[in-house]
């Protein structure tokens, strides 16, 4: 047989596709003949929207069919991903897949099933598993294997559920973790994750080290993006020895900088989480309608959406994420009022979500409503291909939560112009300049500005105590000192031992109360491809966007790509424009 028998009939696959099956099957095969103890497992990178799923299914169909194994186990992350991957492995591929709760699975009637990574946290389930892979022949596929942190409860379990597996296949489209934390049976390279073939396939947003020739953007596989970073102002007090000390931040403020000889890195840190929680506060008693701020951005969010909806693609939709659910339902009260419409709202209290998800998943008529407000049920491996505005209204700043987020806008819509698709995405900019080439100091900013290019995971070393020998180390602690100013040895900020002590002014404790006195927005730039742009800069470029149906920053990207002679007259021409008021 040939794997790509098994493409849907009518349909087409990524090139990028036909790679990691060829090179897939040839190192399964491979490892089939190794004994469980030395088989390693095959990483598929392949950025959200890309089309993984399928590319999974074809080759563990193709393993099946040719009798190389005789069960499938899928882990993913979440209820329902379970439900989608069993419903879309069935109707599409004809596999009779176990998709439920519990684990009344009939290894001789059922091809495979799905199971969630939460599932392995019984005991149970996990030697149930191993026992099927002791009796047969299992190929077990882990999607957004990022989840399995050795050093957290779902990586071991995994582990010793499919220790005794045949073939192994893990998949992300963010292979890095936060932690650093290893990842069962991959291999690293220079304490890197080590994507380079023949067991292993990456294919990224932008080109990179492990795939020079193609990309998901290049190839037109996902959207291109336009980031809109919103600065504005914070204000807010905390109360200090029982006063109230006053701060005014614009979100690109380096604070690191402003207070390095003030406070401490932890109080600077927290004040940065404040300054981010107050830019997105919403349905409290003082903000019950959200700040200026958010309520400036969903309106421009929605004006954009609108002009989307207009124009190519009437049955576009927008998604803001929210940090819980409270915060959720008080935004979804301010897009109500703002823009006259009623938002689906989807998170675990709001009540039949997974129908709602499911329901704004398969609607794509122009009357249903534009916006899906939900907290992180929609932030991985929801597939949800209309989705063309994002808005990011959370304090999480991990890249590896940014980006899945950020994906879940970039699919292509078969039902929409293809080569009109730009998505948009709308976040605050709590960035600065780099500080000693640190990517750390600035976030979502960072983010956008290189998403072009690869992220690498790399894993965390032992910390070996040359004393005591061990990690962590198990050396008796010295007693800490008090401050000779505050006398304070228990404070989260005071700095023990190391030579900082006792420094003036004198390390402050972390504040449990603060108040937020307001948030204003300002929006001035976009950044498109890595390259920043002023807005008065686009206006020129603006009798652009209805005649190329592009956003007016891509626009202008693609005159500056022209000829130098064409590139002229077509600046002469847009100027000549403008200055008639045409």
């Amino acid at each position: 047989m040939n794997p790509l028998q098994f493409v849907p009939s009518g349909e087409k696959l990524h090139s990028w596709q036909i790679e990691f099956i060829d090179r897939f099957v040839a190192s399964a095969k491979e490892q089939l003949a190794n004994p469980p103890e030395n088989k390693q497992a095959f990483v598929l990178n392949a950025f959200p929207g890309s089309g993984k799923t399928w590319a999974q299914l074809i080759v563990l169909k193709y393993l099946l069919m040719e009798k190389l194994i005789d069960f499938i186990v899928v882990c993913v992350p979440s209820d329902k991903l379970r439900d989608d991957f069993a419903e879309q492995a069935l109707n599409v591929f004809g596999l009779h897949f176990y998709g439920k709760r519990g684990l009344k699975v009939n290894t001789d009637s059922h091809q495979g099933c799905v199971i969630t990574y939460a599932q392995l946290s019984n005991p149970v389930t996990v030697n149930t598993i191993d026992l099927w892979c002791q009796q047969k022949k299992v190929a077990v596929s882990a999607d957004e294997m990022h989840h399995l942190g050795m050093g957290k409860k779902w990586g071991p379990n995994f582990f010793n559920a499919f220790a005794n597996s045949a073939v192994r296949l893990l998949t992300s489209g963010t292979p890095f973790r936060s932690d650093g934390d290893r990842i069962p049976w991959v291999r690293y390279l220079n304490k890197s994750l080590d994507l380079s073939p023949p067991h292993a396939y990456s294919y990224g947003y932008g080109k990179g080290k492990w795939n020079p020739s193609q990309s998901a953007l290049s190839d037109g596989v996902v959207r291109d993006v336009v980031f809109h970073p919103w600065d504005g102002e914070v204000t807010w007090t905390i109360p200090i020895d029982d006063e109230e000390a006053y701060f005014c931040h614009r979100m690109s403020d380096n604070l690191d900088e402003i207070y390095a000889d003030q406070y401490t890195p932890q109080f600077i840190n927290r004040l940065k989480a404040l300054r981010r929680r107050f830019c997105i506060e919403c349905g409290t008693q003082r903000y019950p309608r959200g700040t200026e701020y958010v309520r400036s951005q969903i309106k421009e969010a929605h004006e954009k959406l609108m002009s989307i909806r207009q124009g190519s693609h009437p049955h576009a939709g927008g998604l803001i994420i929210c940090e819980d659910q409270r915060h959720a339902n008080a935004i979804a009260e301010v897009v109500a009022e703002i823009t006259n419409t009623t938002p689906v709202v989807v998170h675990g209290d709001a009540g039949n979500h997974k129908s709602k998800l499911k329901a704004y998943q398969k609607d794509t008529s122009p009357s249903r409503e534009p916006w899906l407000i939900a907290v992180k049920m929609v932030t991985e491996g929801v597939d949800v291909k209309h989705l063309r505005v994002g808005v990011y209204m959370t304090k999480e700043t991990a890249p590896l939560f940014w980006t899945q987020v950020l994906g879940r806008i970039l699919r292509i819509d078969p039902k929409a112009p293809k080569q009109n698709q730009t998505a948009h995405f709308y976040q605050y900019d709590d960035g600065t300049d780099l500080v000693d080439d640190s990517p750390q100091s600035v976030r979502l900013k960072y983010f956008a500005e290189t998403i072009l290019e690869e992220k690498e995971f790399t894993i965390n070393t032992p910390k070996i105590c040359p004393v005591c020998g061990q990690d962590p180390c198990i050396c008796p602690k010295p007693q800490a000192q008090p401050c000779p100013i505050c006398k304070d040895t228990e404070s989260p900020l005071f700095v023990g031992t190391c030579p900082g002590r006792g420094q003036y002014p004198c390390p402050l404790p972390i504040p449990l109360d603060a108040t937020n006195l307001g948030a204003i927005g300002k929006y001035s730039e976009q950044i498109y491809n890595g390259d920043y742009y002023e807005l008065k800069d686009l206006e020129l470029f603006q009798p652009l966007e209805s005649r190329w149906d592009k956003p007016a920053v891509v626009c202008k990207a693609l005159v500056d790509l022209m000829p130098e002679t064409m590139r002229q007259a077509t600046y002469q021409e847009l100027e000549e424009i403008h200055q008639n008021g045409q």
